[in-house]
């Protein structure tokens, strides 16, 4: 094994000793880990205890950045990535084809404008249309010959 991935090894048990130490120091830790097993159960038990090990763990910002790491994680596992999937994809025309678009940096600037202004029309709480913005994402593809 190459010294990179042996000190690298040597840090995941550093941050694993230092979390378990943390986790056990207060009632609040122990409680916060055991609720945060409960909500993530595709979150491992080891990487879980290594996100207590970030400095100033235990005190109150720190435990919001600790359940925000450990939910984006479990959604991450969740919902793992698909390659080749665009996320302004649902809003295209059939025939329209992603990758011309993002080739094209002025067509795809475009693309995000007409998106952002569309769901901009809408107050917070009410979401855009995902039919409307498809038929202005249609138009302005038209216009530009996409």
């Amino acid at each position: 094994m190459s010294d990179v991935f042996k000190e690298m090894e040597k840090q995941l048990a550093l941050q694993h000793k230092m979390g378990s130490k943390i986790i056990r120091s207060s009632q609040f830790n122990r409680d916060l880990f055991d609720k945060l097993k409960e909500e993530c159960p595709n979150l491992n038990e080891d990487e879980l205890i290594r996100l207590f090990s970030s400095a100033g763990a235990g005190t109150k910002n720190v435990d919001a950045a600790i359940i925000a790491a450990a939910h984006m994680i479990e959604y991450n596992s969740r919902h793992p990535y698909v390659d080749n999937a665009y996320w302004f994809e649902r809003f295209l025309p059939k025939a329209a084809d992603p990758k011309k678009i993002l080739g094209n940096s002025e067509v795809y600037a475009g693309l995000v404008g007409v998106i952002s202004e569309t769901e901009s029309e809408f107050d917070d709480p009410e979401v855009a249309p995902t039919e409307k913005l498809r038929k202005r994402v249609a138009a302005y593809l038209k216009s530009c010959k996409m």
